[in-house]
């Protein structure tokens, strides 16, 4: 089956990545694993950009780096937006949901064809490469703040 993968990143992160030495997630392996009889045609990854706080002044600078990540992958797209504070409703067409959660939101149970969790084992299988290249040949490479 030929399947577009949609990706709240916050939702993976507070969800699954953080406090984890799994924060170098490849999404495509992850989604591979997951999703085996699947054909995974299309990534988009949702995101905002973070902001630097007392307690994590490296916070942006960790996301950029994840962000350059991303796009060395192909048939990816990383899509910014903001945050919502009111609930959108997405149309019914076949959703299935990769739930970083233990218990998934009951609106998503409502609408999903299929619920999968991600598990620990699936995010450390699903790891970039220490060093990458991306487009401009500019060489990417995790460092440990992505293991802690």
């Amino acid at each position: 089956m030929r399947t577009n993968v949609y990706i709240d990143g916050f939702n993976l992160y507070y969800g699954a990545l953080r406090g984890t030495a799994h924060k170098w997630l490849n999404p495509w392996v992850m989604c591979q694993a997951l999703l085996p009889q699947h054909q995974i045609a299309e990534l988009k990854y949702f995101t905002a950009n973070v902001s630097s706080r007392p307690s994590d002044p490296g916070a942006p600078t960790r996301q950029q780096a994840y962000l350059r990540a991303l796009a060395t992958l192909p048939n990816t797209q990383i899509v910014y937006g903001h945050f919502l504070t009111n609930e959108v409703w997405m149309p019914e067409a076949g959703v299935g949901v990769l739930n970083p959660h233990r218990k998934p939101a009951h609106k998503l149970r409502q609408v999903a064809s299929f619920l999968k969790p991600i598990r620990e084992g699936v995010l450390r299988a699903s790891q970039f490469a220490t060093t990458l290249h991306d487009a401009n040949g500019t060489v990417l490479v995790s460092s440990r703040s992505f293991q802690l």
